[in-house]
C-alpha cells in the first residue's frame, strides 16, 4: 500500500511538469531557407560536373548536407523547457539537458529588448541565480510569450518586470551576470572571429598547396 502511494505521488509530480516548446515556425522557416539556398547550389554543381566531372563527389556532398538537415530537425524537436514548482530544466539546440532546482533560482527578469533589426523590440526572460548569473534564457525570437508567462507563473521566485524597453548594452550594464560572453564583450568576439577566419584561410591555402593542381589544370 505504501509503495502504491509513493508511485501515485511520483506520477502526480511528473504530470505537474509543463513542457514548453519553441516557436513552431522556426522549423518551417529553417527548412525553407535551407532548400532555397542548397537547391540552386547543387543544381549548378550537377550542371558543371555532369556527365564527365566529379558528379559522384557532389552526390556525397548532398547526402552529407541532407544528414545535417536531418540532425538539425531532430535537435529542434528535442529542444524544450520543463518547468514546475520544484525547478526548471532546459535542453537547448546544441546542449544537453540541464536542471536547476527552485532553491537555485534567485530571480526572474522580464524585459523587452530593442534590436536594430527589430525596432519594436522582442521579449526576453532571464532565470537568474542568487548571485545574478544566468541559469536559463528565453528569447522572444525562439520562445512564445505564453511560454514565458508559464515560467513566470510557475516558478516561485521574485519577478522583476523592467518597465521600459532596453538595448542589450543597457541590460548587460544593469545585469552583468546575464547574457552570453560574446554579448558582453562584442569587441573581443569580433577579434576572435577575424583571427579564426584568417587562420582558416591560411590552412585552406596550405592544404591547396600540399595537394597541388587538380587533374587537367
Amino acid at each position: 500500500m505504501g509503495g502504491m502511494w509513493r508511485l501515485r505521488l511520483r506520477v502526480m509530480r511528473v504530470s505537474d511538469t509543463i513542457r514548453l516548446r519553441p516557436h513552431p515556425s522556426l522549423l518551417s522557416r529553417g527548412l525553407i531557407a535551407a532548400i532555397a539556398f542548397l537547391g540552386p547550389v547543387f543544381l549548378v554543381l550537377y550542371y558543371l560536373t555532369a556527365p564527365e566531372g566529379p558528379w559522384l563527389f557532389i552526390v556525397y556532398l548532398q547526402v552529407a548536407a541532407s544528414l545535417l538537415i536531418g540532425i538539425a530537425v531532430s535537435r529542434y524537436f528535442g529542444t524544450a523547457i520543463w518547468v514546475d514548482a520544484n525547478g526548471i530544466s532546459e535542453r537547448g539546440f546544441f546542449r544537453r539537458k540541464t536542471r536547476f532546482d527552485a532553491s537555485q533560482v534567485g530571480s526572474v527578469v522580464f524585459v523587452i529588448t530593442l534590436y536594430s533589426s527589430l525596432p519594436q523590440g522582442a521579449p526576453q526572460l532571464f532565470i537568474c541565480g542568487h548571485e545574478g548569473h544566468q541559469l536559463v534564457r528565453m528569447r522572444g525570437r525562439f520562445w512564445p510569450l505564453a511560454a514565458m508567462d508559464t515560467v513566470m507563473n510557475t516558478l516561485n521566485a521574485p519577478l522583476v518586470r523592467l518597465p521600459q524597453p532596453m538595448t542589450s548594452k543597457e541590460i548587460h550594464g544593469q545585469y552583468p551576470g546575464i547574457g552570453y560572453w560574446f554579448e558582453r564583450r562584442p569587441v573581443l568576439a569580433v577579434l576572435l572571429f577575424v583571427v579564426s577566419s584568417v587562420i582558416g584561410g591560411a590552412i585552406s591555402i596550405l592544404v591547396a598547396e600540399l595537394v597541388g593542381p587538380l587533374p587537367g589544370d
